[in-house]
């Protein structure tokens, strides 16, 4: 599973919308980690590439 993040040099007011909708996590043990693989500029945005972190059972 990879994920591939745009991030936008502009800021919203809170009534703006999330990143990540509501995924019902409310503490810190249940966060989803992940690797990040890459990072670079496009154009004045950032681009991020991540992939899943696989939890050991």
């Amino acid at each position: 599973d990879e994920l591939i993040v745009y991030l936008a040099p502009k800021l919203m007011g809170s009534d703006g919308r999330g990143l990540i909708g509501a995924l019902g996590l409310t503490e810190m043990a249940q966060v989803i980690d992940l690797n990040i693989t890459d990072v670079r500029m496009v154009g004045r945005d950032i681009r991020i590439t991540a992939t899943l972190v696989r939890k050991e059972i």
